[in-house]
C-alpha cells in the first residue's frame, strides 16, 4: 500500500476510510507503507501509537497487511473482502459510470496478477 496516509481514504470503514488523527508535523508524505515492519510483515505498532490517536491505531491495525507476492488480495467492497461477481454487480448497480470503470480497473489488474502467478 502506497497509498499517502492522510489524503486518501485506505481504512476498512463504512463510515469513513480517511486518518482522524490531525497532520503529525513533519509526516505530509507519509505513506500507508511506512507505517508496517517489513521485516516482520506486521504493522509497525509503537510507531502508529506515537503518530495517531487510540481510534486510527485500531482502525489501522485492523487493515490486513497482505502479502501480494503470494497473490493475496481483498475485495475492499464487500466486508469479508472476497471478491464474488455478485459482489461486482451490486456495486455497479449502486455507483456512477465513474465507479463501473474502477471495477473494470480492479477486475482486469486482478486478473493480470493472477495470469503472472500462474507463469
Amino acid at each position: 500500500m502506497s497509498n499517502d496516509v492522510w489524503k486518501k481514504p485506505w481504512l476498512r470503514s463504512t463510515t469513513n476510510a480517511y486518518i482522524q488523527t490531525p497532520l503529525y508535523p513533519g509526516m505530509e508524505n507519509l505513506k500507508v507503507n511506512d507505517l508496517k515492519d517489513n521485516h516482520l510483515g506486521i504493522w509497525n505498532v509503537p510507531l502508529i501509537d506515537h503518530l495517531f490517536d487510540r481510534g486510527d491505531l485500531q482502525a489501522i491495525t485492523n487493515v490486513p497487511i497482505l502479502d501480494v507476492s503470494r497473490g493475496e488480495h481483498i475485495w475492499a467492497h464487500i466486508s469479508y473482502g472476497v471478491y464474488t461477481v455478485r459482489s461486482a454487480y451490486k456495486l455497479i448497480l449502486k455507483n456512477s459510470q465513474i465507479m463501473i470503470c474502477y471495477v473494470c480497473m480492479v477486475i482486469v489488474t486482478l486478473f493480470g496478477t493472477w495470469i503472472s502467478l500462474q507463469e
